[in-house]
């Protein structure tokens, strides 16, 4: 138990005055009522009291000593040698902790902006519909277009051709199929200026290309399925299969096969 400097003079004045008591109750004599019970005489202190001073104490400049006290004696707590508890934590020095773990080794995502590219212009909705190889004489071939959109198609540096990419045919400027329209392109022998330098043979194709050379509708038909005062056409027109329809109808509603 740890007492300090103060205690321990407090306990060497309460030794005094109970030496000096003893004192005074030894140096008069028995039954000696002349006797002056408050003069004490020196001699007859014990040496080890009246020698003592609260000089005499040990002191102890720096930490203080460790005093041992009688059992019984109960101490007042002066509150002045409160000792800390061992465990306390000096909290000045702790380092203070981010509440955010980085984690370097971790990619994060980032959202980064992607140019987005121009909307495309929408799809000319334009297909070969019907097609007469074998025409009744003198009659020449041709070939009808359908716009089975909802806007005009500017046909301006299209291309038609047959099987061979050296028979061409371009469409000439201002060359405009309307929603819902037919457009027919004759072949050799017929009327300028939708006229081409080439006919459709018996067995044949035909090929649609727009002005950036874009294939855009093609079909092909063997000897027989364009027949004489028959055609090779679509049903329903711009979107139906091909097949040998019972009749022409040249720039009209296709005839069913």
């Amino acid at each position: 138990m740890r007492v300090s400097r103060r205690f321990v003079a407090w306990l060497g004045a309460i030794a005094l005055v109970g030496a000096f008591a003893s004192c005074g109750s030894d140096g008069v004599a028995a039954g000696d009522p002349g006797a002056d019970t408050g003069d004490v005489a020196v001699g007859d202190v014990p040496g080890d009291v009246a020698t003592e001073t609260t000089d005499d104490v040990p002191r102890d400049d720096g930490p203080e000593a460790a005093v041992e006290i009688p059992d019984g004696v109960v101490l007042p707590d002066t509150g002045d040698d409160a000792n800390p508890p061992a465990d306390v934590t000096d909290l000045a020095t702790d380092t203070a902790i981010d509440p955010i773990a980085q984690d370097e080794g971790t990619d994060v995502a980032v959202d980064v902006p992607v140019d987005t590219p121009p909307e495309t212009a929408e799809k000319a909705l334009v297909a070969i519909n019907e097609i007469v190889a074998t025409p009744t004489p003198p009659g020449a071939d041709w070939l009808e277009l359908f716009n089975y959109g909802t806007k005009p198609v500017d046909l301006s540096g299209w291309a038609l051709k047959d099987n061979l990419d050296t028979h061409v045919f371009t469409f000439p400027s201002a060359t405009v199929i309307n929603a819902g329209q037919f457009v027919v392109i004759e072949g050799q022998g017929g009327t300028a200026p939708l006229t081409t330098t080439f006919g459709f043979g018996k067995a044949d194709s035909a090929r649609l290309f727009d002005a950036a050379g874009a294939l855009v509708d093609e079909t092909s038909w063997l000897d027989g399925q364009a027949p004489l005062d028959g055609s090779w056409g679509r049903h329903p027109d711009g979107t139906g299969a091909f097949a040998t329809l019972s009749q022409p109808t040249r720039g009209a509603a296709n005839a069913a096969p």
